[in-house]
């Protein structure tokens, strides 16, 4: 009576187990849960810290329709989010995702910005002075429906004598980040960067973590500029992603 009883028992056991894991792999495939409030509640606490571009995120998100926003917090809590950004950092300028639970096309936006500044002489002041000054901040920013959620930037400045670059200044990383399931956050920059072959170098790096519910994902992204002068200047971007293809060699612009 005794080892039919423990026959039965793991018999009971194995069934429980089978259901469970059917119950594990079925909850597995639903969306990451993160409703429309928690991620009004979590824009406002960022807006009660002094964030004031979460303002104009709240305002967005707000306004779009009631599938978008859903389709919206699906989106960046899975991986395809970590495929957009390795696509951002390729210099693909657009994509289109599909919401795999309510069947919506994501728009997704890479917007690349850049602002230069050097001094102007006239002819017989530049004769007397014998370095220029120059700076320049190259950001890229990953949009989705409109809504700006990943931003980094690196603003750098040097001297150069109208020719080639002769003295590092600075370099200066920001960032920006609006999905509260991968977190960003500065690592490391050379400042105030180097002289190399005429051309001041200067680069910086952000790593991008998942947060628990989005699982384990962490990336280092980065950008690094060289220039001579405010003229001839030229970045490119990396990642330790396998699946991220950034931009390959230097790009002008």
């Amino acid at each position: 009576m005794l080892r039919k009883l423990s026959k039965s028992s793991l018999i009971l056991f194995l069934v429980t187990m089978l259901f469970a894991s059917i119950a594990f792999a079925d909850a597995s495939s639903e969306p990451v849960e993160y409703t429309v409030e928690e991620y009004v509640n979590y824009l406002n606490q960022l807006i009660s810290e002094g964030d004031t571009g979460a303002t104009e995120t709240l305002e967005q998100f707000t306004n779009l329709d009631p599938s978008k926003q859903n389709a919206f917090l699906n989106f960046i809590a899975s991986e395809d989010y970590v495929n957009a950004v390795g696509e951002m950092l390729s210099g693909k300028e657009g994509s289109l995702y599909e919401d795999k639970y309510k069947e919506i096309s994501i728009d997704v936006e890479t917007i690349t910005t850049e602002d230069s500044q050097s001094n102007h002489f006239s002819p017989n002041a530049l004769a007397a002075q014998a370095n220029q000054r120059a700076s320049v901040s190259r950001s890229v920013k990953l949009a989705v429906f409109g809504i700006d959620t990943t931003t980094i930037t690196l603003t750098v400045s040097w001297e150069h004598n109208g020719s080639v670059a002769v003295k590092p200044l600075q370099v200066i990383q920001g960032h920006t980040n609006k999905n509260p399931l991968y977190l960003l956050s500065e690592t490391s920059n050379n400042n105030p960067g180097f002289i190399s072959e005429g051309y001041f170098n200067a680069s910086g790096t952000w790593t991008m973590r998942a947060t628990g519910a989005a699982g384990f994902i962490s990336d280092t992204l980065g950008i690094n500029i060289k220039a001579s002068t405010p003229s001839h200047r030229y970045y490119s971007f990396t990642t330790s992603h396998s699946n991220m293809t950034p931009t390959n060699g230097w790009v002008a612009f």
